[in-house]
């Protein structure tokens, strides 16, 4: 009998807390390094790309940069998400001054096309906040 490999959570908002928790996780591991590193060569124990639609953990993500004292350029902290999703607030957190890029999806038609239908029925939640 296979077992599964990672946690799968019960509901969205349990996957929401649990990433959000990675998220804060990472910022402190990166917090930690960045105001103990007397090294300028070192490289960094870690880096984090916050790639979500899910304008709540955006916003829990540069609550904890700030609290942090993380500059908003960090360099080992980037937002990401789907060209065409939630463009206002990754231009949003761009023009804030955070390292924010999106994803520009190509490729055959017939192969992108399930993949970006997925991503859309994984952020129905998301659309709403284009308007907001």
């Amino acid at each position: 009998q296979e077992r599964a490999l990672g946690v799968l959570h019960a509901t969205k908002g349990e996957t929401d807390a649990a990433y959000d928790a990675a998220v804060a996780r990472l910022l402190g591991e990166i917090a930690s390094a960045t105001a103990s590193s007397n090294e300028v060569s070192a490289p960094p124990p870690a880096a984090l790309l916050v790639a979500t639609h899910n304008r709540a953990s955006l916003e829990k993500a540069v609550e904890s940069m700030e609290r942090l004292d993380l500059p908003r350029d960090c360099p080992q902290v980037h937002f990401a998400q789907i060209m065409g999703m939630v463009d206002n607030l990754t231009y949003a957190l761009g023009s804030a001054g955070y390292n924010a890029t999106k994803l520009v999806v190509f490729g055959n038609l017939r192969e992108v096309l399930p993949w970006l239908l997925r991503r859309v029925q994984e952020n129905r939640d998301a659309f709403g906040a284009q308007s907001a």
